[in-house]
């Protein structure tokens, strides 16, 4: 829906914990109720994270942000849902999604030219997924890092956003910076 949103009519919207399950919970995760207000009452609003891997230089990014659930990304391909966004920064989640997945659809966004428009893309959480012995350790980490090979922007990693217990709000829309130092 935001991203049908954006397409439509631009604008901001948000992406964060939702009300009845995140925010319901009997103790409330405080990283998240302070980038929640934070971002909602400073639109300059700052959330650092450590990042376990980024395939870029330092330097600084600046572009709309725009994503979401990877799957849900990919499935407005072709139509007239997807927002066209050129030197956006892109992030996406997902759940329950095998890394070779994850791969097929980053790749799917990069061979219809989304990827090449965008200045960084910027993965969130990525978890419930279960590797068996036929991967042959091609896990997360190996996925990330052969995608980095094949991208011409910087692929970043750590985003604490999607199905986690610990998320931040992002401002979908919005003008963003991302300083990767």
């Amino acid at each position: 829906f935001q991203l049908a949103y954006l397409a439509a009519k631009g604008g901001v919207t948000f992406a964060g914990p939702h009300l009845c399950s995140d925010f319901a919970l009997a103790e409330v995760d405080t990283y998240m109720v302070e980038h929640f207000w934070g971002i909602l009452r400073d639109p300059a609003y700052t959330l650092r994270v450590d990042v376990p891997q980024a395939t870029a230089r330092s330097g600084r990014i600046a572009g709309t942000l725009w994503g979401g659930n990877l799957a849900m990304l990919c499935s407005l391909l072709g139509t007239t849902h997807l927002p066209k966004i050129d030197g956006g920064i892109l992030f996406v989640e997902d759940i329950n999604e095998h890394p070779y997945r994850v791969e097929r659809m980053l790749l799917q966004l990069a061979q219809a030219g989304v990827l090449e428009r965008q200045q960084a893309l910027v993965l969130g959480d990525f978890s419930g997924y279960r590797t068996t012995p036929y991967d042959a350790g091609y896990d997360f980490e190996p996925m990330c890092a052969y995608l980095a090979s094949r991208l011409s922007i910087p692929l970043v990693t750590g985003l604490p956003f999607g199905h986690c217990p610990t998320k931040a709000t992002l401002p979908v829309g919005a003008l963003a910076e991302l300083d990767i130092d």
